[in-house]
């Protein structure tokens, strides 16, 4: 049973864009062999490592995925204001 992490954290998911039976034929013959997967960083309330979830990006946008592994990332820095 996995358990859940300590709160919000700033984590990194990954989801299937393209399956390889989707691919172009025009692609690279080792590319069309791979899944075409995209990653996104944000948000997450109590992530649990490997399960699916929901982060908003610095962007604001929502994004739904993977959690790839069950380290927190750090916070991306604040940009000063002048």
């Amino acid at each position: 049973m996995t358990t859940s992490a300590a709160g919000p954290a700033w984590v990194e998911i990954e989801w299937t864009v393209l399956e390889p039976a989707d691919r172009a034929a025009t692609c690279p013959p080792d590319t069309r062999a791979v899944p075409y997967v995209a990653r996104a960083r944000g948000m997450a309330v109590d992530p649990v490592p490997g399960a699916d979830a929901e982060i908003v990006t610095t962007t604001g946008r929502l994004v739904r995925g993977r959690i790839r592994d069950g380290r927190r990332l750090r916070l991306p820095r604040e940009r000063h204001q002048k």
